[in-house]
């Protein structure tokens, strides 16, 4: 993205035929996938990338053309020019409209959303990396996987969906016993709205975890349009103050002209 590229992040889950789909639609010029993930573009005449190492010469199905791999291009030096340029000025559009980052030397972060959305792409993968931001990043997500990382590298914000924050308040008991999660400072939920009955649950069971809500769509960029602060959290319903470089319009569903 910093040389001005656009890019097309697919579900690793979708089938070859899906993933087909998308590259007719989309019309990349370049792929870049793991080893495990090459016959999924079986179907497609595109270069490919590997990002994990392996022989660049290594086929993997018949009409896979295998370009190189992400550490033999990361070898070879850039147009510095180029690439500080264009890289200062993405950083500064992503980065405008995300609340002021914690403080870098003690903000440690762990993904637990899938960087093929918009919310992980542009949250983990530019804004909170750019800020000088810790990101601790997990090939995915499983309960276990998430709590052991939290209490191995002791992270302080865990931006999540309210399903795993359900998770969290119904076994809280049991993970309390089992992990230590008292590094943890905030947890950040977005992708839907909280329940008064979770968010109690949640103060009631972890009373020293803040909990925060933001609301953000793609069309935001996928970061947050309005984020609570802590008093605005604890006014259940209520969708936050809006984000820098963000405007909203109060408008009648009923009369308003789409």
């Amino acid at each position: 993205m910093s040389i001005g590229a656009v890019i097309t992040t697919t579900n690793p889950l979708n089938t070859t035929r899906e993933i087909g789909k998308q590259v007719a639609d989309s019309k990349p010029i370049l792929a870049f996938t793991t080893r495990q993930l090459v016959p999924k573009l079986a179907e497609s005449t595109l270069p490919i990338v590997l990002l994990d190492e392996d022989e660049p010469s290594q086929q993997y199905v018949k009409s896979a053309k295998i370009l190189t791999t992400l550490s033999e291009m990361l070898k070879k030096q850039p147009s510095e020019r180029r690439v500080r340029t264009e890289s200062t000025r993405t950083t500064r559009r992503h980065c405008s409209t995300l609340p002021a980052p914690p403080e870098p030397a003690k903000a440690w972060f762990i993904c637990t959303v899938p960087m093929f959305h918009i919310y992980g792409l542009a949250v983990f993968a530019v804004a909170l990396l750019a800020s000088g931001t810790t990101v601790v990043i997990l090939s995915k997500y499983e309960m276990h996987d998430m709590l052991s990382a939290i209490e191995k590298y002791r992270i302080t914000y865990l931006p999540l969906v309210p399903p795993i924050l359900v998770a969290l308040v119904n076994g809280a008991d049991q993970i309390r016993s089992k992990y230590d999660l008292s590094s943890l400072q905030s947890v950040l939920s977005g992708g839907a709205p909280l329940s008064k009955e979770v968010i109690e649950g949640y103060v009631e069971r972890y009373p020293t975890v803040t909990i925060l809500q933001g609301y953000g769509l793609t069309e935001s960029t996928g970061v947050g349009a309005s984020t609570d602060s802590l008093e605005e959290s604890r006014r259940y319903g209520t969708a936050g103050l809006l984000s820098p470089d963000m405007e909203g319009k109060i408008v009648d569903p009923e009369s308003v002209v789409v």
